[in-house]
C-alpha cells in the first residue's frame, strides 16, 4: 500500500508542475516496479468485503457520511477483469452523480489487489461527456469520452483519469492548496507533455460537493497499475465493458441527461413565406431596412455553454420601413423533434416575439441584402444538429449569405480530442461574449430586455 501511495504522490507532484499554465516536459523513468501476477477471485473478495462491512459497522460514528457496508454488493453481477496484478472485480453500484447541475453518469466500485498483493476496494464514478452520452444513448470502452474520479473505500478522492474517445487524455487530482512538487517516479519513458490546469467541481453520488482539479494533456499515460485497467478483458456478468453499461443500468439510455429545453422551443412552427410575404405590404420607395441579431445567453457575461438559461438561443429580425408603414418579423431556427431526437433533426423557425435577449447586434443593410436574408429564410430548411447547425449557425450563415460577417460566434464544446486539438462549434454562448465585448459600440446592445413583437403572418400579400 505504501508503495502504491508514493506512486500516487509523485504522479500528483508531476502534474502539480505545470498548474494553471501550459508547459513542455520530458518524463523520463527513474524506478522500476516489478509486480507479481496474482489471480484475485470472488470468494476472496466475498471474504475481504465480509469482514471489512463488519469492521465498518462497528466503528462508523455520527460524523460518517460513508461506510463501505452499505454497498450491498449484488455478486451475481460481478465481471472479472485483467490488470497488471492479474485481475479486478467490478460491479455497478447505485448512485449517480452530477456535473454542472445536471444528474448524468453512473457508479461502480472495483475490488483489487495492491502491489502488496492486499485486497482493496475503489470506487468509480463514471460521468460521461453529455454531448457522447445524448447522441450514443450508452457508453462503451471503446471509444468513451468523459471523466472517471476514482475514490478509496472511505470515499476520498484519490484522483482519475479523462478520456477522449477511447483515449486517456488527462489526469484528475484533488484539489490541495499548497501542495509542493513531489520527485517524478514511474514507468513512464520519453513521454512528452504539454498540459494545462482546470480548477473544478462536481457533485459526488453520495451528495457532496467534490473540489477537485484537472490536467489536460497531449500525451500517451502509462498505466501505473495503482487505479483499475479499464482495458483488461472482461469474463462473467453481462457486458465485459469496464466503463460500459450493465450491471442494473449503468451506462444505458436511462443513465444519459435529459436533451437541454432550448427557450422558445415550445412555440409552434412557423411558415417562413407567410411571414416574409409582409415585407410586401412596406413600400420600397425611401425604404430603410435593418438587421437585428439576439443572443440569450446561457449563463449571461460568460461564454460558458450551459447556465440558467440552459443552452441559450440566437435569433434573427428584419424590418423593413417607409412612410409610416414598418414591419418587423423575428426568427428563430429549432429542431421539429423532442427529447433526444433534438440533437439531430429536421429544422423549424419559430417565431421569437417577447423572448428575453441579454445582447443583440443591428446593422444597416441595403435591398439586395435584404431581398438575400428574405430568399435564405424562405428557401428550405436544412438539418438542426446540436452543434454542426444550430440556431447560432444559422443565423450566421443566413447574414453571410446576405454579406454581414456576425462578430465570432465559437465556444469550444467537449472534451479535446487525443491529439489535443478542441472541437468548436458555433453557439450563443459564444456569439453573446463577443458581442458583449463590443460594449459601447453604436449598434451593439448590452443592456437585454425582451424581443419587441412580430408582425406575424401574411397570407395574401407578395414581397
Amino acid at each position: 500500500m505504501k508503495t502504491k501511495i508514493l506512486i500516487f504522490a509523485s504522479l500528483t507532484g508531476l502534474l502539480l508542475s505545470c498548474k494553471k499554465e501550459a508547459q513542455q516536459s520530458v518524463i523520463t523513468a527513474t524506478d522500476t516496479v516489478t509486480v507479481p501476477t496474482q489471480n484475485l477471485s470472488i470468494d476472496q473478495v466475498k471474504s475481504w468485503y465480509n469482514s471489512k462491512a463488519t469492521a465498518s459497522l462497528h466503528t462508523q460514528s455520527t460524523q460518517q457520511v460513508f461506510s463501505l457496508s452499505k454497498l450491498s454488493p449484488e455478486w451475481s453481477k460481478a465481471q472479472s477483469f485483467s490488470n497488471k496484478q492479474g485481475n479486478y472485480w467490478l460491479m455497478h453500484f447505485g448512485g449517480q452523480p452530477a456535473l454542472q447541475n445536471v444528474k448524468q453518469g453512473y457508479r461502480k466500485v472495483a475490488f483489487l489487489r495492491d502491489s502488496s498483493g492486499q485486497i482493496q476496494a475503489r470506487i468509480l464514478e463514471i460521468v460521461p461527456d453529455v454531448l457522447y452520452i445524448q447522441r450514443k444513448q450508452k457508453a462503451e470502452t471503446k471509444d468513451f469520452t468523459g471523466r472517471v474520479f476514482i475514490y478509496d473505500e472511505d470515499y476520498h478522492l484519490l484522483g482519475g483519469k479523462i478520456y477522449s474517445q477511447g483515449k486517456q487524455i488527462g489526469r484528475i487530482k484533488p484539489q490541495i492548496q499548497g501542495a509542493a512538487p513531489a520527485k517524478l517516479q514511474t514507468q513512464m519513458v520519453q513521454v512528452s507533455v504539454d498540459c494545462q490546469w482546470y480548477d473544478s467541481n462536481y457533485i459526488d453520488s453520495e451528495g457532496v460537493a467534490t473540489i477537485y482539479s484537472e490536467n489536460i494533456c497531449t500525451y500517451s499515460v502509462y498505466d501505473d497499475s495503482f487505479y483499475p485497467d479499464m482495458t483488461g478483458g472482461g469474463g462473467g456478468g453481462t457486458s465485459g465493458d469496464p466503463l460500459g453499461g450493465g450491471g442494473g443500468g449503468g451506462g444505458n439510455a436511462s443513465s444519459a441527461p435529459a436533451v437541454s429545453n432550448l427557450p422558445g422551443e415550445d412555440h409552434p412552427k412557423v411558415s417562413p413565406s407567410q411571414y416574409m410575404n409582409c415585407f410586401g405590404s412596406v413600400p420600397n420607395n425611401n425604404a430603410t431596412m435593418q438587421v437585428t441579431v439576439y443572443v440569450q445567453e446561457p449563463f449571461p457575461g460568460t461564454s460558458f455553454n450551459y447556465g440558467s438559461n440552459s443552452v441559450g438561443h440566437t435569433a434573427i429580425s428584419l424590418t423593413k420601413s417607409s412612410g409610416g408603414t414598418s414591419v418587423t418579423q423575428t426568427l428563430g431556427f429549432y429542431p421539429d423533434a423532442t427529447g433526444k431526437d433534438k440533437m439531430n433533426a429536421p429544422g423549424k423557425l419559430v417565431d421569437n416575439s417577447g423572448l428575453k435577449y441579454n445582447v443583440s447586434i443591428s446593422y444597416k443593410v441595403d435591398a439586395v441584402q435584404f431581398a438575400n436574408l428574405v430568399n435564405y429564410l424562405n428557401s428550405s430548411l436544412p438539418t438542426y444538429d446540436i452543434t454542426e447547425l444550430n440556431c447560432t449557425g444559422y443565423v450566421y450563415n443566413a447574414c453571410q449569405y446576405a454579406g454581414i460577417t456576425l462578430p465570432n460566434p465559437y465556444t469550444t464544446v467537449g472534451l479535446p480530442y487525443p491529439d489535443g486539438t478542441q472541437a468548436q462549434a458555433m453557439t450563443p454562448a459564444g456569439l453573446g461574449n463577443s458581442i458583449q465585448n463590443m460594449e459601447g459600440q453604436p449598434n451593439v446592445n448590452t443592456s437585454g430586455g425582451n424581443i419587441p413583437a412580430s408582425h406575424g403572418p401574411c397570407n395574401n400579400q407578395t414581397p
